[in-house]
């Protein structure tokens, strides 16, 4: 089982242009003062990112070019 903090990890590693916001989602994460909109907002982005990410990393089926 993978933490969603390892998979952010991953993805950060992987994905150039996330490199630079890497240093926000870990303060975000880490800052539990945090307000929760810009913690939501840095939730949904990783979470678009991770479907970007898995778009790339493998080949579009039907069902994928069906949604589009």
């Amino acid at each position: 089982d993978v933490s969603p903090a390892e998979t952010v990890a991953k993805v950060c590693d992987v994905v150039p242009e996330v490199k630079k916001e890497k240093g926000m989602i870990r303060s975000a994460s880490a800052d539990d003062s945090t307000n929760l909109s810009s913690l939501e907002r840095t939730r949904s982005m990783i979470k678009i990112r991770v479907k970007l990410f898995n778009l790339i990393s493998r080949r579009p089926t039907q069902e994928d070019l069906y949604k589009r």
